[in-house]
């Protein structure tokens, strides 16, 4: 069968992809808690601030109760 490669490339790029976006959501968290603005964060992320709010609020709010962490 061919493709291996391939398909090893689209594997990485996929792993690449997630990392990026578990990243980017962490760092709006990161900055949410220490008090940017949604408006600014919008900016950033080339967002319109409904859409950023609604796609990160919950996870905001789920570090608020989890507490501060440790690092």
């Amino acid at each position: 069968m061919s493709g291996h490669a391939e398909l090893a490339a689209l594997r990485r790029a996929r792993a690449a992809r997630l990392a990026a976006e578990a990243a980017e959501t962490r760092a709006v968290v990161d900055a949410r808690l220490a008090g940017v603005r949604w408006e600014d964060i919008a900016v950033e992320l080339e967002m319109q601030q409904p859409n950023a709010v609604r796609k990160y609020k919950r996870l905001v709010e789920e570090r608020l109760r989890e507490g501060p962490r440790d690092g």
